[in-house]
């Protein structure tokens, strides 16, 4: 027998063609994903037939001599997706099997097509209701009723044209470990940036809102490591790197659609995609920076004059040591101080401690000017003088001097960026990057560049950048290298130096137009786009946050927000075992949960009973339960099953989403797919309770791997 899977690549189609392969069968099938790319076929890879297509372009002369076809892909897999984007999700779930079904009415061989449908997006029943093979759905979604509706469909086209048409409806699967990043993977804390292994767990992250875009500090609910002997996803150009285990979700936008999180599988499947490395920060907007002056007092004649901390004190005018040390608060604007400020981290220094210098060297003439007129408008209560050339102003303060001392850094190697100013309102965090960039950068007008050896102060850059509003990434060049001055002079690098490109242009989000990455080419730029599956062997990384399941993420120097992606069964019970509360969102959301051995033998004996009697599954709709008993679970009961096995677990209600209550009541429905099993001979190998033992007890035997 000859068989044709469409959506070959993801993770039913990539099942189904390694099941038919053992069989015997000549496997061939469609996906727009790259042959290379389809790291789920890497066993059946040289033994199949790849057809790099999406289903709508499929002909005749693809299809020739094909007996089976299994409708397996899907370009949308989104409930919420369909409530965003109706028309584009009504449009990729029910054009591809027209066309699938226009081409097989008209193949002289009438092959078998079946349909793997859903039961988790069929909402819309009143509670008790049954399913049964006759049951018509009645969805309460957009993408429930495309699915709903391709039935509909598959079976119009049995009765009209008598195509052999076979109806599957299958459940949520899960067994499996969860989807993490790699060991060179760095997250943003309010720490600074820290790969997941320095992570204590006591820190916060910082979390993106989908919905408003905004950034949000949340801390740590959970931290997950395990080892990891298998193959990556790595997508990396100019813009993005990035390397994840598969079905991670990822957080990116299609072309014409909202932003959502779906696996990387999902993602690969659209032909543009926009991912993020920028959001919405609020801060704190102040309008000015005061610090604390103290003064001497004379009791003898009143003379007031600063004290710079002698264990004598004594009057500058009349020599008295009757004196008064008193405290003064003196402020100066905020925005002009950042300006200072930027100037200073990228070309300045603290000279003698004792007569306060605050050093500024700049050669170039017009930017001298301007730096000094600055600290003439702020610091008019300061001393200052020019030396060396007119290239060097100082500036005596005390006050500033100290401050900067004491939270900015006196070495340049040493220098960072205290958190009240990195928590500031974005406008004022781009008046400090742009005067760092004056100092120690390049101003392209829409973009500029920062150039640092100081890895602490680079990543603080990278954390303004970001609550800047702007996109930054940076790269690294090497200790050793030798540039050649004007002059003749050769300069060797003792430090690594690290050039910080950043992206004034707000919305400046990274593009990935698939097909041209397919085709090695960046839809920007024209440089190389790469998306390899790659082999990895190491630990894993992921961390769970209490809401929006997005963090800022950061590898080879390239940010990204990205989610965190273990399926509800799993989180449930490492919960369990560790003793934590879990918030459970969607508490009455119904789900028919599949173990993934049984879904294997369910499409055996179905092709069997095909091959030997095809009338008794042309033309019907079977289904495929999730567990011996055809149990139907809400994520309430399905918490309370697991809290049967691991008594600790304690968990509180959260939000509900769309479709979840009809008439303010829970949609609950069961499952009676007695005919199904009967007609094929088949039972499902494992309860609902069975496969959650298994789980658990792998889980158990692998908790050292979760901390």
């Amino acid at each position: 027998m000859k068989v044709h899977i469409t959506g070959i690549a993801g993770v039913l189609g990539s099942y189904l063609a390694e099941l038919f392969t053992k069989m015997g069968f000549s496997v061939q099938g469609n996906d727009i994903a790259r042959i290379d790319e389809a790291w789920r076929l890497k066993d059946v890879r040289d033994n199949i037939r790849y057809i790099w297509k999406a289903t709508q372009d499929l002909t005749q002369e693809d299809l020739t001599g094909v007996d089976l076809i299994i409708d397996a892909g899907l370009m949308v897999a989104d409930r919420p997706m369909g409530t965003s984007s109706p028309e584009f999700t009504t449009l990729g779930n029910l054009l591809p099997p027209l066309r699938l079904l226009e081409l097989v009415r008209r193949m002289p061989n009438n092959p078998f097509l079946i349909y793997p449908s859903s039961f988790n997006s069929l909402y819309g029943h009143p509670p008790g209701t049954a399913f049964t093979e006759d049951t018509l759905p009645s969805p309460s979604t957009v993408y429930g009723w495309t699915k709903a509706s391709a039935e509909l469909l598959y079976l119009a086209y049995h009765k009209s044209f008598g195509v052999k048409a076979i109806i599957t409806r299958v459940g949520s699967s899960y067994g499996e470990r969860g989807r993490c990043y790699d060991e060179k993977t760095e997250i943003l804390t309010n720490e600074g940036w820290k790969k997941f292994s320095e992570l204590r767990g006591d820190e916060l992250v910082y979390t993106l809102n989908p919905e408003t875009m905004e950034i949000v500090l949340q801390p740590i609910k959970q931290i997950y490591v395990y080892d990891f002997d298998g193959e990556m996803y790595y997508i990396h150009n100019s813009f993005i790197d990035l390397m994840v285990t598969p079905n991670h979700k990822m957080f990116f936008a299609p072309y014409g659609g909202k932003p959502r999180r779906e696996p990387i599988e999902e993602m690969l499947k659209y032909s543009y995609v926009r991912l993020f490395n920028t959001g919405k920060w609020k801060g704190e907007r102040k309008e000015k920076i005061c610090f604390t002056q103290k003064l001497k007092v004379c009791k003898v004649c009143g003379y007031v004059g600063k004290y710079f901390g002698s264990k004598e004190p004594r009057c500058s005018k009349c020599k008295s040591r009757r004196v008064e040390i008193v405290e003064k608060e003196i402020c100066y604007p905020m925005d002009d101080f950042l300006k200072f400020l930027g100037f200073w981290i990228g070309d300045g220094g603290l000279g003698k401690r004792k007569s306060s210098e605050i050093v500024i060297t700049q050669v170039k003439g017009n930017t001298r000017r301007e730096i000094l007129e600055l600290c003439r408008n702020l610091f008019k209560d300061s001393t200052i003088t020019i030396k060396k050339n007119q290239k060097q102003i100082i500036v005596h303060n005390r006050q500033v001097y100290e401050w900067l001392e004491k939270n900015v850094g006196r070495n340049k190697m040493e220098r960072q960026i205290p958190n009240e100013i990195k928590n500031l309102s974005p406008e004022q965090l781009q008046i400090l990057l742009e005067w760092l960039a004056k100092a120690d950068g390049t101003n392209y007008g829409s973009r500029f560049t920062i150039y640092t050896s100081n890895p602490k102060l680079r990543d603080d850059i990278m954390e303004i950048a970001l609550k800047a509003s702007f996109s930054a990434r940076y790269y690294i060049r090497p200790k050793g290298l030798s540039s050649r001055l004007k002059e003749g002079r050769v300069i060797v690098q003792k430090h690594d130096n690290y050039q910080i490109l950043i992206t004034k242009k707000k919305g400046n989000n990274p593009v990935l137009e698939i097909r041209k990455v397919l085709n090695k080419k960046h839809h920007y730029t024209g440089k190389r786009t790469f998306i390899e599956v790659v082999h990895y062997k190491g630990k894993v990384y992921d961390v769970e946050v209490p809401e929006h399941h997005l963090i800022y993420v950061r590898r080879n120097g390239k940010p990204i927000w990205s989610s965190n992606s273990d399926e509800l069964p799993h989180r449930l019970i490492i919960y369990g075992l560790l003793g934590r509360t879990f918030k459970l969102k969607s508490p009455y959301a119904s789900r028919l949960w599949t173990y993934i051995e049984d879904a294997g033998s369910f499409y055996t004996k179905l092709v069997e009973k095909m091959m030997d009697e095809p009338d008794a599954v042309v033309g019907k709709v079977l289904i495929l339960a999730g567990n011996k008993g055809d149990r139907v679970v809400t994520n309430v009961e399905l918490t309370e099953l697991i809290r049967g096995f691991i008594p600790t677990l304690e968990y509180e209600l959260g939000e509900y989403e769309p479709g979840e209550l009809i008439n303010g009541k829970p949609v609950h429905f069961t499952i009676n797919s007695e005919r199904t099993r009967k007609l094929l001979n088949w039972q499902p190998q494992y309860t609902l309770e069975e496969g959650l033992a298994r789980t658990i007890e792998w889980f158990r035997n692998n908790l050292h791997y979760y901390v």
